[in-house]
């Protein structure tokens, strides 16, 4: 085999087998039993990666998904997630091979980054030692971006197509070719489209400087066209992934306001996180030793001055937050791979300079020998201590995300000794002091214990047993109804997303593109959510009615009277059959407008509204008004339930007593509002509840339960609910109320139901109307869905700017509904149009065999100003709307 090809797969061969020894030492599949999936991975990547298996393997749709909140879109949700090549091996495995392949994936997603590092040293430092090539390029693979972010595994496409991004633009700018640019670009684009907004940043400012260093004004003009051109072609090309994408996110119950989020931030917030993603690299922060003073090193200045543009949103807040288009919820350094490559740039850079002088003899050779192994042996010994003393306090970022103030600076102290001697070694070996033997033999060891702690660390610590994804696929094909129903769970027992991923329609379902409506509509019906996360938990009988909560998991000792057991699995979970359910689609003759006036604000009062909606009255619903107050002041006043402590006492209470006459589902609520998306918020374990002196909860509510609670079933009887507080409370809904079961029903029977049926990216219905009326589908509205009723197009009305009515007309009535994201067909034709505009103009220049054309002035003025703008704004003005 030729020797290029030899050293071409050192990289990844050499990163394969790191892993392989790596993963049999701790247990880790498929050399083991433990899954190193947690956070994002078990909550959204493995079960949207089994709805993309169900999509392949022709059972499910890239457009729409009835699993996933209800039904939504799903076009910018596998782009958002799934979107790699290396996700079509999940054809190739079974579902309960699901963790082993996301431990397989992630190995090969590095060792590619590996081969794509090495491929991009080799050719753009021809001079660079195969040694030192193989070194940094494993350093690159295993970088903290790698292993801190591992989680979002589409993440690591990046790792390895931002590379070849870099080969593909120094071609495009030296030999003027434009196709790899192209290519590479749109990938990056169609992998993680979300992500491509800092690689255009970045593209930006690198090309800019390129052309502000460059003195021939010739080659600026052929720079400013390649660029200019080819960056938009790659734009065109992607826009069918893109722009449906960007249009959705909008929609999304996450985008907040870019300038408010710029004035509050801390100047110096999550600092700590960002340099530990780069102390898993400490070697990429070298070059700042050698880039300034007298005995500087000789770097390309835009290579220098865009590592330094790219450190500082490391240290500045601000500058970080703009570079995240504005938001970001964790993960503060989502574009870190560039800053480490362009750190391993330097050095190569650096380290090939200029020839070193032969190693020196005596004293001073030794010397530096025997500082290097006194360096060897302090960081040895650091990590030895942090992990047998101090262990679980360094990996405190495997279980909240964030590294504690302890962890790093725990972790800094073995960073900042790998650093030194990165340091030490290079200089050394630049002033003659080492050979280049035993350089490389210093750096490999470095890199070794560096690596070393940081696998253990971010990848061993959350390497586990994982029963709850078997568990939860013992679940599947327990009901089988031909119709349109949906699941829930009684409480959290597994992830929201894997209900929809093992085969059940359902309205749980988190991802960052949960769409704004349909989460505030589920908090108003009672539902528990937080950030954007919509939960199966909560509700009542007549909200899981109207949205055909037909079947319930928990616990046999959970479940209500009308809850009919059908099936008990062997992991201890049992399958329940709601008795007091409707078809998901209702005929229905009230106006759908009227229903506009759910504000959320109070869902008991929401409760009444939906009652009246769907069954024309809402006398089954009674609500209860506080009669007591013990040390405590309830008061309501300008839409507020004020609840605040009187006293010194251990108990501080308000209590509700009532008759209950005939037989009731009694709920309380304690809720603020449905707007934003917030992770904590102040009423969390705000009050501990009971009924007839049993209590119901300890702390409600809570993050995992804070829809309505369910208090039980009571029958011609007295009660008493006793809500303990906690602390002072000012909430807009709070109190109790009941449900007549034997009115639900009544209702229920009288309730003029349509058969629903979805497949793929149809939804079919059809029902029967005495007079003109409307087919009440709750079901959430997006814009991409068209109707027909009898085979004529009708508009869609919505409810609440939720659900889905659609007029019908006397008599038998067939309704399809077909979805199509929003904005598709028109990037379907900006894509055909901008892939036939590249591909034309590529051909006809290699036929006529001619240079690229000479930017326009105003295209040369354009690039220019759009440079000075991007700096302008991400560096300066960032940090002005922070201060003033």
């Amino acid at each position: 085999m030729n020797n290029k090809w030899i050293r071409g797969l050192l990289p990844p061969v050499v990163m394969l087998l790191i892993f392989s020894i790596f993963y049999t030492v701790c247990g880790i599949a498929p050399f083991g039993t433990k899954s190193i999936a947690w956070c994002d991975m078990e909550q959204q990547v493995i079960p949207l990666m089994l709805d993309l298996r169900h999509v392949l393997t022709g059972d499910g749709s890239m457009f729409y998904n009835g699993g996933n909140a209800g039904g939504m879109n799903m076009w910018g949700v596998y782009f958002f997630f799934v979107a790699s090549p290396f996700s079509l091996l999940v054809c190739l495995v079974q579902e309960s091979q699901m963790l082993t392949l996301m431990n397989l994936l992630v190995m090969l997603k590095l060792a590619v980054a590996a081969w794509s590092a090495g491929w991009y040293l080799r050719r753009r430092y021809p001079t660079l030692r195969t040694s030192w090539m193989l070194l940094l390029s494993l350093t690159y693979g295993l970088c903290g971006y790698g292993l801190l972010y591992y989680q979002n595994l589409v993440w690591l496409d990046l790792l390895y197509l931002f590379p070849l991004l870099m080969l593909s633009l120094d071609a495009l700018i030296r030999d003027g070719k434009m196709l790899g640019y192209i290519c590479a670009c749109s990938a990056c684009v169609a992998v993680l489209y979300y992500l491509g907004f800092s690689i255009g940043i970045f593209l930006i400012l690198y090309v800019g400087l390129q052309y502000y260093f460059m003195s021939d004004q010739t080659r600026r003009q052929q720079i400013a066209f390649r660029f200019v051109y080819a960056s938009a072609c790659a734009l065109l090309i992607t826009a069918v992934i893109w722009l449906p994408s960007l249009l959705q996110v909008m929609d999304s119950g996450r985008v907040g306001t870019t300038m408010e989020k710029l004035r509050e931030t801390l100047v110096f917030k999550s600092i700590g996180d960002k340099i530990a993603l780069l102390m898993c690299t400490t070697i990429c922060l070298v070059p700042l030793f050698f880039l300034f003073g007298k005995r500087r090193a000789s770097v390309t200045p835009h290579t220098k001055w865009m590592y330094m543009l790219m450190l500082i949103p490391v240290l500045l807040e601000p500058v970080n937050l703009l570079w995240h288009t504005g938001s970001y919820q964790c993960y503060p350094l989502r574009y870190g791979y560039i800053t480490v490559l362009l750190g391993l740039s330097l050095v190569a850079e650096i380290l090939t300079a200029q020839p070193a002088p032969p190693p020196a003899q005596g004293r001073g050779h030794i010397r530096a020998a025997y500082a290097m192994v006194g360096i060897l042996i302090a960081l040895t010994v650091s990590i030895v201590i942090l992990c047998t003393q101090w262990y679980n306090t360094i990996c405190s970022y495997t279980d909240t995300l964030w590294h504690s103030v302890a962890s790093f600076f725990l972790l800094l102290i073995p960073a900042s000794i790998a650093l030194f001697g990165y340091y030490c070694g290079i200089r050394f070996y630049r002033e003659g002091l080492l050979s280049r033997r035993i350089l490389t033999v210093s750096l490999s060891l470095l890199f070794a214990l560096e690596s070393g702690l940081n696998l253990s660390v971010y990848i061993a610590r959350p390497a586990v047993e994982d029963t709850l994804y078997a568990q939860t696929l013992s679940l599947s094909d327990l009901a089988d109804d031909p119709d349109y129903y949906r699941v829930r769970m009684e409480r959290k027992y597994s992830h929201v997303n894997m209900i929809g991923a093992i085969g059940y329609n359902t309205i749980g379902h988190y991802t960052s593109l949960t769409a704004s409506r349909t989460m505030q509509m589920m908090k108003k019906m009672g539902y528990s959510s937080y950030w954007m996360e919509i939960g199966t938990t909560g509700g009542t009988v007549l909200s899981d009615a109207i949205l055909a909560n037909r079947y319930i998991f928990g616990l046999e000792d959970e479940f209500a009277p009308w809850q009919t057991l059908t099936t008990t699995t062997a992991c201890g979970l049992s399958l329940a059959k709601n008795q007091l359910c409707m078809p998901v689609g209702t005929v229905q003759s009230g106006d759908p407008a009227l229903l506009n006036g759910i504000t959320g604000n109070d869902r008991i009062a929401d409760q009444k509204a939906l009652a009246k909606a769907w069954f024309g009255t809402d006398s089954m619903i009674t609500s209860y008004e506080p009669t007591k107050e013990s040390h405590a002041a309830y008061e309501y006043a300008n839409g507020k339930h004020n609840v605040n402590i009187v006293g010194e006492s251990a108990y501080h209470s308000i209590s509700y007593s009532f008759f209950v006459s005939g037989r009731q589902a009694l709920y309380f609520d304690l809720f603020d509002t449905c707007e934003g998306a917030p992770i904590v918020s102040d009423t969390y374990e705000s009050v501990a509840v009971s009924i007839n002196g049993h209590f119901v909860t300890l702390d409600y509510p809570e993050k995992k339960s804070n829809g309505l609670l369910e208090l039980g079933v009571v029958e011609n009887q007295n009660v008493t609910v006793r809500v303990v507080l906690r602390h002072n409370i000012s909430v807009s809904s709070m109190g109790v109320f009941g449900i007549d079961l034997d009115g639900m029903e009544q209702a229920l029977e009288q309730v003029n139901g349509a058969y629903v049926t979805g497949s793929g990216n149809d939804i079919t219905a059809s029902c029967t109307a005495d007079a003109p009326s409307y087919l009440y589908l709750a079901i959430p509205w997006d814009p991409g869905f068209t109707a027909t009723v009898n085979g004529k197009p009708c508009e869609i009305q919505t409810i609440d700017d939720c659900f889905m009515a659609i007029p019908v007309e006397p008599g038998e009535n067939q309704i399809q509904l077909h979805f199509v994201p929003r904005g598709f067909h028109f990037a379907l034709g900006i894509t055909i149009a901008g892939t036939l505009t590249a591909v034309g103009y590529l051909v006809i220049r290699r036929i006529r065999r001619k240079k690229p054309p000479f930017a326009p002035e105003w295209m040369c003025k354009l690039m220019q100003a759009v440079f000075w703008c991007v700096l302008v704004v991400f560096y300066a003005c960032t940090m002005i709307i922070n201060i003033f």
